[in-house]
C-alpha cells in the first residue's frame, strides 16, 4: 500500500486572514467561501441558545 500527500493550497484570505485549507489545484472557491449547511445551522442554534452567555462574558447587553 502506498500513501502519499496532497499539498495544501494555502493562499490567505477570508474573514481572517487564514489560509484555505483545501488541497492545491482545487476546483471553485477557496475555503472559507465553502458551507456546510448542517454545520451553519449548528453554529445559528449555538449562538442563539447561548446568546445570554455571549453577551454576559463579551460585556455586552443582550
Amino acid at each position: 500500500m502506498r500513501f502519499e500527500t496532497l499539498p495544501w493550497c494555502e493562499i490567505p484570505g477570508g474573514p481572517d486572514g487564514d489560509a484555505c485549507t483545501l488541497y492545491r489545484d482545487h476546483t471553485r472557491n477557496h475555503s472559507w467561501n465553502v458551507f456546510d449547511p448542517k454545520i451553519e445551522a449548528l453554529r445559528r442554534r449555538t449562538l442563539a441558545e447561548n446568546a445570554e452567555l455571549i453577551a454576559w462574558l463579551s460585556g455586552k447587553p443582550n
